[in-house]
């Protein structure tokens, strides 16, 4: 009897069964969840998704924070900012006052939604309480897993570490506690680099 055939691999079961499990976070599009308190954050394109999201009030209080200067037409209760440090402030503060059971929506560009996952988690905000929807780049802000060097901005799975100068793989592996996906080192020699250099992160 003949053995059933096994389809063949992708990149991603490739990456995944070399360097471990993937913990890509879930990116949907966004829905009011029933909860006494809502909060939201966007920047860029995401902020057209939460002005979408508005078009249907929830029940319960809405708030949150804007970065950036787009003037979608959102309640008062969202504030706005261009500044990075007050975005976090801002957010950080409506986590750790919010009512128990309250849910976050996030939309904007992936390391914008890296960074609001950063920070939710660093408030102790419950990790299934976040929504996220990716509007706009595909771009991933990363770490080096040996020298600890932040890469930003990375739009395929191969890059070298401008700090140590190691060959580096981006993995699918998001940590919440930085905010950060992680890059690990393959050999310079390895085959599959050109396929990784043409690789776009999705």
């Amino acid at each position: 009897m003949s053995e059933t055939a096994k389809p063949a691999p992708t990149l991603r079961t490739m990456v995944t069964h070399r360097f471990g499990a993937s913990t890509l976070p879930k990116r949907q599009p966004l829905s009011w969840k029933p909860a006494l308190g809502h909060i939201v954050a966007g920047s860029g394109p995401g902020v057209g998704v939460l002005a979408r999201l508005m078009d249907t009030p929830p029940e319960g209080r809405v708030e949150g924070v804007i970065l950036g200067s787009d003037a979608a037409d959102l309640p008062d209760t969202i504030a706005r900012t261009e500044d990075s440090a007050r975005f976090a402030a801002r957010l950080t503060d409506c986590l750790e006052n919010a009512p128990m059971g309250a849910e976050l929506y996030a939309a904007g560009p992936e390391a914008f939604l890296t960074e609001v996952q950063r920070i939710a988690t660093a408030a102790g905000f419950p990790p299934d309480a976040v929504m996220t929807e990716r509007a706009g780049s595909a771009a991933r802000d990363c770490q080096c897993a040996h020298c600890k060097a932040v890469i930003r901005g990375l739009t395929h799975r191969f890059c070298i570490c401008p700090a140590c100068g190691l060959s580096l793989l981006v993995r699918d592996h998001f940590s919440p506690r930085l905010g950060l996906y992680q890059a690990v080192a393959i050999s310079p020699t390895d085959p599959r680099i050109a396929i990784y250099r043409e690789t776009v992160l999705e």
